[in-house]
């Protein structure tokens, strides 16, 4: 058995703590096998601020040669903007491939409709930060609802249409891109962050599935879709520093498919595809991804650590993954049992690496 200090190494600020690790495994030997996967919001993070014990978690992976990425229904900013960000709010290094934000597999659509007309919905600044994020994966014609409202304002007659520009000192700052939306087909919308305008965005999103080849200001045959649809997550809540939960894109989908369906009878329901947690085409991405940062000889042991049960337990429970739910962000356990149930419930994201390496590695990780 090797008792290795960690106390002025970095790794854990200025505490002092040892870590008895059992066997070869750890920092002196073979790559442990074990790799683990973090929610964001409500476990890293709470809001704009970082969760206590968040660095000293991370850091201490990175001491261990334990891969881990961030695996989030957040998104909205390029993956190696975001990285450079948490890397400097968790004091951490974050590469862009330990980060798989919500929209982060639709990557996969590039081949097939790069060279189409998409619209991109969600995101700040008028979805502009949301479109410099498709056209950097590859898409090359990519529309945002802005840009179709200020063609007609009166497609929202409640709200003032977009000025042509932001000021150019905003970052992301919003650019009309003109068209003809009456003679321009669509292919498909990618809902690739929460909506800022939820009626407008639904307005078209309603009108696109129910056009003539996905153009603007036209009705296709009852039962024939107009366009592909695509949603980056079906979060219903998350987190931030309010003491409640928020509406994320999941009640954002909820409120589409009722619209829908009121306007609609004859064709209530419309086909579309989900990403994010807890869907497996993300989960299939993130477990080839953590496979390939591994230096372990065979598939690590992966742990998810969440906040949400409807989320992250539930899709790492279905993807046959270790789960450890924590109390700082979605669940409370005032408001009873979670719906999914996880391997364990601990106080934040350095209990779960505790128990993990407890149960996986035999290690007894000090508490503080």
């Amino acid at each position: 058995m090797l008792t290795r200090s960690l106390r002025g190494s970095g790794i854990l600020a200025s505490r002092h703590c040892s870590v008895k690790v059992y066997g070869s495994r750890g920092i002196s030997g073979a790559a442990p096998p074990l790799a683990f996967a973090f929610d964001i919001d409500g476990v890293l993070k709470a809001g704009p601020g970082v969760l206590p014990r968040a660095q000293r978690t991370l850091s201490f992976l990175n001491s261990q040669r334990i891969p881990f990425i961030l695996i989030t229904n957040g998104g909205g900013v390029r993956e190696d903007t975001r990285g450079a960000a948490l890397s400097r709010e968790l004091g951490v290094p974050i590469a862009q491939d330990q980060l798989v934000q919500s929209h982060t597999v639709m990557r996969s659509l590039v081949p097939r409709l790069k060279d189409t007309n998409i619209l991109v919905v969600g995101g700040a600044q008028r979805g502009q930060a949301c479109r410099e994020v498709a056209e950097w994966y590859g898409f090359k014609n990519v529309f945002v609802p802005g840009d179709i409202h200020r063609w007609a304002p009166s497609i929202s007659p409640f709200i003032a249409p977009p000025p042509p520009t932001d000021p150019a000192d905003l970052p992301h700052a919003y650019h009309i891109k003109h068209a003809d939306f009456s003679r321009l087909p669509f292919s498909a919308v990618l809902v690739f962050h929460d909506s800022r305008e939820w009626g407008l965005d639904i307005q078209i999103i309603t009108e696109l599935l129910r056009s003539r080849g996905g153009v603007m200001g036209t009705e296709g045959p009852v039962g024939q879709q107009g366009v592909e649809v695509h949603f980056s997550n079906c979060d219903v809540l998350w987190t931030n520093e309010y003491p409640l939960p928020r509406y994320g894109q999941g009640a954002f989908i909820e409120a589409l498919k009722a619209v829908y369906a009121a306007h609609h009878p004859n064709s209530p329901t419309f086909e579309h595809t989900l990403y994010g947690k807890p869907h497996k085409v993300t989960y299939d991405y993130a477990s080839a991804l953590l496979s390939s940062l591994s230096a372990s000889r065979g598939p690590p042991k992966i742990w998810m650590v969440g906040d949400n049960p409807a989320s992250d337990i539930a899709g790492a429970n279905a993807y046959g993954w270790a789960s450890a739910l924590v109390r700082t962000g979605v669940f409370k356990d005032e408001r009873g049992p979670p719906a999914y149930e996880p391997m364990v419930v601990v106080d934040d994201c350095w209990e779960a690496v505790r128990e993990a390496c407890r149960r996986e590695l035999g290690w007894e990780v000090p508490r503080e």
